[in-house]
């Protein structure tokens, strides 16, 4: 029992005049609430930037404005270039000496088309037409968005120059940082929610898939991977979303926050025990989460703890307590605190008090005896 309280007995009426409310001491998972912001972002295992391997001049635009969408092979431009021209002219040459005179040259010239990414379909065409293509269409390499253009008609390329870059939006990236302390909670395959505002009243569920290691130093924030399926394409690039995560934090007994009374030094609860009396009880306290309070030391699983009215509980346990100690002081250690025993909280009623009348008697004596021996007055 804390030092300096006593048990307080609370009459059912006293009860229901300071609200008291209580609750059983119970074991559950503590879940901590992890809240930020994220960015919906492509996911860049699926960026693709088109170039050529052959310089040339770009001849008809077949994809020419940003945001249009294509499909893997579909073509994006046509490109002129002599060497092409040439390596063609070669292969139709080497086709029509025959295989037995231009083996060696078919296979080198097919070969050199194809490392310019001309792909078979378009060989074969060229074997069926056996006419030389002026402009030979580059074919799209990935399905998606575009989501840059730097092509232009009549524009002069050369290898390597990046033409077109290519997002497939089936599936986006949600970016959202954490803070430092933050950190430990949340680990890879824990689940998110997620809610944005342009899905007013709808929550997606996404899984972290990633936490890259390494902070911002301005920030002090580190930035977490969630990964969503995004195939009806509601989700775009450039969005915000609302992120919160319910990681498990620690197993054990808990409290509501309001049963424990903190005075920095030591952690009280009061226990409800039968009869209406509420036992102080010293309590060692663990986490904090979520308005719940986990408990080490000092409680038990099944007890009951006052939730509501704790304040006031614990004013009348140290009045009592006060109380009894100047009672033991001046001699008196034989009253009974009635009080006390029956919510002390309404008043005390002094005729319910029961004190041993000799002490009084005693001081009676004591003072008729000094006023005796108190030296007469002389007037000057």
């Amino acid at each position: 029992m804390p030092e300096g309280q006593v048990p307080v007995m609370l009459t059912p009426h006293k009860q229901k005049l300071v609200g008291l409310k209580t609750q059983a001491v119970r074991k559950r998972d503590l879940k901590k609430n992890i809240r930020t912001v994220g960015r919906v972002d492509y996911d860049e295992r699926t960026l693709t930037t088109v170039t050529t391997k052959i310089e040339g001049w770009i001849e008809g635009l077949h994809v020419n404005a940003t945001g249009m969408a294509v499909q893997k092979g579909e073509p994006l431009f046509s490109v002129y270039s002599p060497k092409l021209v040439q390596t063609q002219e070669e292969y139709l040459l080497a086709l029509a000496a025959g295989p037995q005179v231009g083996r060696n040259l078919i296979a080198a010239s097919r070969k050199r088309l194809m490392l310019w990414d001309v792909q078979p379909s378009q060989i074969r065409a060229l074997e069926k037409r056996s006419k030389v293509i002026r402009a030979l269409p580059v074919l799209s390499p990935a399905g998606g968005i575009v989501t840059e253009k730097m092509a232009l008609n009549g524009m002069y390329v050369k290898p390597g120059m990046a033409l077109y870059q290519i997002a497939d939006l089936s599936k986006v990236w949600v970016l959202a940082d954490l803070y430092e302390h933050e950190l430990p909670w949340v680990k890879i395959g824990e689940a998110a929610e997620l809610t944005l505002a342009s899905l007013p009243g709808e929550v997606l569920k996404g899984l972290i898939t990633y936490i890259y290691p390494y902070l911002k130093t301005q920030s002090r924030t580190a930035t977490i991977r969630i990964e969503l399926d995004n195939r009806a394409g509601r989700l775009k690039p450039g969005m915000y979303a609302n992120v919160a995560f319910a990681v498990s934090a620690a197993k054990g007994l808990t409290v509501p926050e309001s049963a424990v009374l903190d005075s920095g030094l030591r952690q009280v609860a009061f226990v409800a025990k039968p009869g209406g009396m509420f036992e102080p009880r010293v309590i060692r306290t663990g986490m904090r989460l979520n308005h719940e309070v986990q408990i080490l030391e000092g409680l038990d699983e099944g007890e009951t703890v006052v939730t509501h009215g704790t304040f006031l509980i614990d004013s009348e346990s140290k009045l009592m307590a006060s109380m009894e100690g100047m009672m033991g002081l001046v001699g008196m250690g034989d009253w009974k605190m009635e009080g006390s025993k029956m919510g002390g909280m309404d008043g005390m009623d002094m005729g319910d008090m029961k004190m041993d009348e000799s002490p009084t008697k005693n001081m009676q004596d004591m003072n008729m005896q000094d006023m005796k021996n108190m030296p007469e007055k002389k007037d000057d």
